[in-house]
């Protein structure tokens, strides 16, 4: 009798488990989308951290940090919140201070007219991974707001609306990593791209 129990049990168990089996197998899109979910949510996650990084950059209006080609210096003053280091008679610079150590100096220079006519970028970082990474969220921001850059070795350019040149380039030497963003102006980079 308690053999017969025991078959029956076990019977009854792998039934159970065939069905179970059967039923996540008889619907190959909910593994897919559980997987899917899970790859949506991690790219959530890390657009999050990507916005975040980009918005104390660039900041969420303006050219860059609610600042435009043709603003006067005093607009500069009172829209940057970073930590002033330079005020110069031609340009006004600023620096960003990231938690890892890395940095990023920005200079609004002011042109013959008094108002800002280029913004120049150097981002300090710490390896090839972190210019990596701020490259592509960097290429990705601006393509979506300017469309398909102009390429060359370590080098992207974009023209905004109103023609300004916006300049990406890798300038990174050895263990020296880092990165130049220019706004407005000239650059010998523009010359060099097709």
């Amino acid at each position: 009798m308690r053999k017969l129990l025991y078959t029956v049990l076990i019977a009854g168990l792998a039934t159970l488990g065939a069905c179970k089996n059967k039923k996540s197998s008889g619907d190959p899109t909910a593994a897919a989308d559980s997987t899917q979910a899970a790859m949506e949510s991690d790219t959530v996650a890390d657009a999050a951290v990507v916005s975040e990084r980009l918005r104390e950059l660039i900041g969420e209006e303006g050219l860059l940090r609610g600042v435009n080609l043709g603003d006067n210096l005093a607009t500069v003053r009172a829209k940057e919140k970073a930590e002033l280091f330079e005020d110069s008679t031609n340009h006004l610079g600023y620096t960003v201070e990231y938690a890892n150590l890395e940095s990023a100096d920005i200079l609004y220079y002011k042109g013959r007219n008094g108002k800002v006519n280029r913004i120049g970028v150097d981002l300090y970082l710490n390896s090839r991974q972190s210019v990596d990474t701020f490259v592509q969220d960097l290429r990705t921001f601006f393509t979506g707001r300017y469309g398909a850059p102009r390429t060359s070795p370590r080098s992207w350019s974009w023209q905004t609306p109103s023609n300004e040149p916006v300049v990406l380039q890798d300038v990174s030497k050895g263990k020296d990593y880092g990165l130049k963003l220019t706004f407005g102006g000239t650059s010998n980079l523009q010359a060099s791209l097709p």
